[in-house]
C-alpha cells in the first residue's frame, strides 16, 4: 500500500498502532561473506529487534520439516516443565528470604532459555546491534519490494 494509504489513516485518527516504519540509517560491507548489509532503525524502538528475533518463524506450521516440527514441539513443554520447577521451589522456600526475588531469577532463566531456543530453531535472517537490525541486503530488498516509501 501506497504513503496515501498510510496518510490517510493517520488523519482519521484510525489504527495509530499501524503507524510503524523503519529506516535504512546505514550500510556495512561483511568481508567474510563478500555482501552487504543494510542497518535498520525500527520506530518500535530499541527492543523491537530483539524481541522479534524469539518472535521469527522460519517455517510456516504446514511446511516445516518434520525434523523442525520436532524440535519446535519441545520448546513449550521444556518451558512449562522449568517453570513449574521455578513454583515448586518457590513454595518449598516459603517465606524464606529472598525466596520471592530468587523465583523471579528462575522464571526469567526459564523465559531466557525458551527465547534462545526458538532463535537457535528459527536462525532469523538478521541480527541486532544495539537495538538496529543488520539484514543482508539479498534478504532485505526481497522483502522490501512494494512497502518502501522515501520521502
Amino acid at each position: 500500500m501506497g504513503p496515501e494509504f498510510y496518510d490517510q489513516k493517520a488523519r482519521s485518527g484510525l489504527e495509530q498502532e499501524s503507524q510503524h516504519y523503519s529506516v535504512i540509517v546505514g550500510k556495512t560491507f561483511d568481508c567474510r561473506t563478500g555482501k552487504a548489509n543494510f542497518i535498520l532503525r525500527n520506530s518500535w524502538g530499541r527492543t523491537a529487534c530483539e524481541s522479534d528475533r524469539a518472535k521469527f518463524k522460519k517455517y510456516e506450521p504446514a511446511k516445516a520439516p518434520l525434523s523442525y516440527q520436532i524440535r519446535n514441539s519441545k520448546i513449550q513443554p521444556d518451558f512449562v516443565a522449568c517453570m513449574a520447577a521455578c513454583q515448586a521451589t518457590v513454595t518449598t522456600w516459603g517465606s524464606q528470604p529472598n525466596a520471592w526475588e530468587k523465583g523471579l531469577s528462575c522464571y526469567q532463566s526459564c523465559s531466557d532459555v525458551a527465547k534462545s531456543a526458538l532463535i537457535a530453531l528459527n536462525q532469523p535472517p538478521f541480527t541486532c546491534d544495539r537495538g538496529d537490525y543488520v539484514i543482508p541486503e539479498d534478504q532485505l530488498m526481497a522483502e522490501a519490494k512494494s512497502e518502501t516509501y522515501v520521502q
